[in-house]
């Protein structure tokens, strides 16, 4: 009965682990998209002011998000 239960425990805790990488295996395409922006972003920080110009900068920034 004790080894039945450990096999029942254990399937469990493989559906999870499975449950939980496709979640993020789901999103790994915007996480990386997101993480590559912060570090362009902060990036762009430590550039200084006279090594920036307007040609290379957008007036406006679109970001688009998916609904979940």
């Amino acid at each position: 009965m004790s080894l039945v239960a450990c096999i029942i425990f254990l399937n469990f805790v493989i559906a999870d682990a499975g449950a939980s990488y496709e979640k993020i295996n789901a999103n790994v395409d915007a996480n990386i998209m997101n993480a590559k922006a912060i570090l362009i972003a902060e990036a762009d920080l430590l550039r200084p002011t006279w090594a920036k110009s307007k040609l290379k900068y957008p007036k406006y920034i679109i970001k688009r998000t998916i609904e979940s």
